[in-house]
């Protein structure tokens, strides 16, 4: 936690990333995923209040939490006595032997103003810093495993970065003046033990991700803050099961067994239709059923205003589930503003804790299905119409009558008032 800026806001899901990078979880009888073993752990920390929640999702779970300030400076004052971690920010004091001599850990966290850093130190394993704090990447950093920099102006980093053979968690945000981001990918693919590739490139929209990053045998979680084309793994010669369960913002990626196969391990999958070329019917969406780990799947249209007059997507749907299909699914977002029936029993969506439906106009009711999921904790509306929010509501009556007093219904600036 000392590693982090003061009042920063800190996504669970990374920092349960680092903490596998750095080796500090390990697999137990209940829990054989390290990432499920750090929610445990989270969790822990959260309940003995060492920890404050900043931020839940739509269906109440964990998203960011953040520290009290007095607590963070036990954390730096506990990690420098340790030597487990040197920090430092525009406010610190900055004795340049320390800078020299980082120790395994080095948190920076300062202005552009302040002074470049010089550390040669061979020795550290794991890089928190902002811009400005390094003109270049040294050679000397072979044993880094983390490189967290919001920030980078590295210009020699596609070049560095593929002789770091022990880092195992890299996030950066490249600017304009970077190499292309397809050179720094391939660069990425090199190494051996990498798990963890977030990347914010806002320019050369529509790359395609090298096919080097699917073939890496340790990577678990692939996130790219805009959407990049993906090759399919069996075209491209891919037979084995992939390790990644973290797959987020790819284009043109299709739903078939083949891929399903290589990719069964998948936990959150983030889907970009190509709203110029895609067609819904393409994406074989019923074989996400055999995503049997899946936990968190957005499948969404980019669509600019101007444009949804172009789209051909203005046609009537139906959706019926059937029963096996989505066992283990808790989350459920659709913006599929054009289905007219959506069919669900009780059996099939037996996990489901959280519905939000975004826009959805031509539904008269939610499945009366739904209403009897015992999991079940939140609806959310957005947008829909007033027959919609009207079933909601007597779900929520429902639940309740049945005991369920936690379940709640939340609608959002609904414009369908008469049906």
């Amino acid at each position: 936690m000392a590693a982090f800026p003061e009042d920063f806001e800190i996504d669970i899901s990374r920092l349960i990333m680092l903490w596998v990078a750095e080796g500090f979880l390990k697999p137990c009888n209940k829990f054989k995923c390290l990432e499920d073993v750090g929610k445990v752990y989270l969790e822990d920390l959260v309940n003995r209040n060492l920890i404050l929640v900043s931020k839940k999702g739509p269906d109440g779970k964990l998203v960011a939490v953040g520290i009290h300030d007095l607590l963070r400076k036990i954390c730096i004052t506990k990690a420098e006595e340790e030597g487990f971690l040197h920090h430092f920010s525009s406010k610190t004091n900055v004795c340049h032997d320390a800078i020299e001599n980082p120790k395994r850990r080095l948190g920076a966290h300062c202005t552009e103003t302040f002074q470049e850093l010089h550390t040669q130190d061979s020795s550290l394993r794991s890089i928190f810093s902002e811009r400005g704090l390094f003109s270049q990447l040294s050679l000397k950093f072979r044993r880094l495993r983390i490189l967290n920099s919001p920030k980078v102006t590295w210009w020699n980093l596609p070049v560095v970065i593929s002789t770091f053979v022990n880092l195992r968690y890299i996030s950066v945000s490249l600017d304009d003046n970077m190499p292309c981001l397809n050179e720094f990918l391939a660069s990425l693919s090199k190494l051996p033990n990498l798990e963890t590739i977030i990347t914010d490139v806002t320019y050369c929209e529509g790359l395609q991700v090298p096919n080097e990053i699917l073939r890496m045998p340790k990577l678990r979680h692939l996130i790219m803050s805009h959407p990049r084309c993906l090759s399919d793994p069996s075209v491209i010669g891919i037979i084995n099961t992939s390790d990644l369960r973290t797959l987020e913002r790819v284009i043109g990626f299709f739903f078939t067994e083949d891929v399903i196969k290589i990719l069964v391990n998948l936990k959150k999958l983030t889907v970009v239709v190509d709203h110029y070329g895609d067609n819904w019917d393409d994406l074989n969406l019923d074989n996400v059923f055999h995503l049997q780990n899946l936990e968190e799947l957005r499948v969404s249209r980019d669509i600019k205003v101007l444009e949804i007059v172009d789209n051909d997507i203005n046609r009537e749907s139906e959706w019926t589930t059937i029963e096996d299909q989505f066992l283990r699914l808790k989350y459920f977002c659709s913006s599929l503003d054009y289905w007219v029936k959506w069919e669900v029993e009780k059996e099939h969506l037996p996990s489901l804790e959280s519905l939000i439906l975004v826009y959805v106009k031509l539904i008269d009711a939610i499945s009366s299905g739904i209403g009897e999921i015992d999991s079940l904790q939140l609806i959310e509306l957005q947008d829909c119409r007033g027959s919609l929010v009207n079933s909601a509501r007597r779900i929520q009556e429902q639940q309740h009558e049945n005991g369920n007093v936690a379940f709640q219904v939340n609608v959002v600036e609904y414009v369908y008032t008469n049906d």
